[in-house]
């Protein structure tokens, strides 16, 4: 085989044809980084992540509302494998209903129990309890509800 020492010419570039070559070149520098996403992405983690029992990182507060009005519960967790998360009212766990709320956002660690409209009966103790394998993790809370009096000092 035969080898040239010789000055190495260039093959002619034929003008690109077809969409690339309709696009404009970019403007500005070219260390510009590109626009935000408008979409939040999610971050996958590369291992999983340590394994724990479930802790509240915000307990339940005693809440004091007006009959009639809205009650919010929220609390805060974390835990892993992800808890699962049960409310109860007296020590009976509350069914998600159209009246009680309830919402369990895993990825936040956040969970929150609404009551539409708060009744009289509604007064009483309420709990959020977080179970996984490894634990149990509790906290509870008052509900206060004041009842609403005529000009005549008597309940309506």
């Amino acid at each position: 085989m035969e080898v040239s020492e010789g000055p190495i010419s260039e093959a002619p570039v034929a003008p690109e044809k077809g969409p690339k070559a309709a696009r404009p070149p970019p403007e500005g520098p070219a260390d510009v980084p590109p626009a935000p996403l408008s979409e939040p992405c999610a971050v996958i983690p590369m291992f999983p992540p340590e394994e724990s029992a479930p802790r509240f990182t915000m307990p339940l507060r005693n809440l004091s509302t007006n009959d009639g009005d809205r009650a919010i519960f929220r609390v805060f967790f974390t835990g892993y494998p992800h808890p699962q998360i049960t409310w109860y009212f007296n020590s009976q766990p509350i069914r998600p209903s159209a009246d009680f709320q309830i919402n369990v956002d895993i990825q936040r660690g956040e969970s929150t129990l609404i009551i539409v409209e708060v009744y009289p009966e509604d007064e009483g103790e309420y709990m959020c309890k977080a179970v996984n394998p490894l634990g149990t993790a509790v906290t509870h809370c008052h509900l206060f509800v004041k009842c609403k009096h005529n000009d005549y000092g008597v309940l309506v």
